[in-house]
């Protein structure tokens, strides 16, 4: 889904999260449209 290199671990969790709230949002988003 998402391939992405990293070097520090710390910022790997940080851009993790920050996609799964992504997806999430976009998800609830597509659920309240439909």
């Amino acid at each position: 889904h998402y391939s992405v290199t990293i070097v520090d671990d710390g910022y790997a969790d940080l851009v993790i999260s920050l996609v799964v709230a992504i997806d999430y949002v976009e998800m609830m988003e597509a659920a309240s449209s439909s």
